[in-house]
């Protein structure tokens, strides 16, 4: 089974991969968090698969709040100076904080219901510069049962434990 981090990453490298290149330029990402995170090196690894290889045609410009929530603000513009192509934030103050600052540049998050927070306007049609995945299964369970019904045209009952 995939996890949603390699996915996270796959979208990500799909967003910046497909900017316009500038000589060449290797691709931008910005990441923000609060704090320094463990899924950091699943990413890297992940978009090396890909293709984008830090140091080569890869550049991500890393900010850690260090625990304070309020630098956020700050850090996300200091991403958007940096001349990053998307911003990849890593927990709620860090999306608030990016598509408050983004100013049009994609932000790709990993949320837990992104159409309560107002990240998106719905999972179908986001909108706007924002886009990720959704941790909550709730939002997809109805399409869930939709392709199992297509899968499996004689199916009259679902049971769910």
């Amino acid at each position: 089974m995939i996890g949603r981090r390699p996915i996270l990453a796959a979208v990500v490298a799909t967003a910046a991969a497909g900017l316009p290149a500038v000589a060449q330029a290797p691709a931008r990402i910005g990441w923000l968090s609060v704090s320094e995170h463990p899924f950091v090196k699943d990413f890297r690894d992940r978009l090396r698969e890909l293709g984008l290889v830090e140091g080569k045609n890869l550049v991500i410009e890393y900010r850690y709040a260090q625990g304070n929530a309020a630098l956020l603000p700050g850090l996300a513009e200091e991403l958007l100076k940096s001349g990053v192509s998307v911003i990849v934030p890593s927990g709620s103050g860090a999306t608030d904080a990016a598509v408050t600052h983004a100013r049009g540049v994609p932000i790709v998050f990993l949320s837990s219901d992104p159409t309560a927070t107002g990240l998106v306007s719905s999972l179908a049609r986001p909108g706007g510069i924002a886009t990720g995945i959704s941790t909550m299964s709730e939002d997809i369970a109805s399409k869930k049962v939709d392709l199992l019904r297509d899968a499996v045209k004689s199916l009259s009952r679902v049971a769910l434990l």
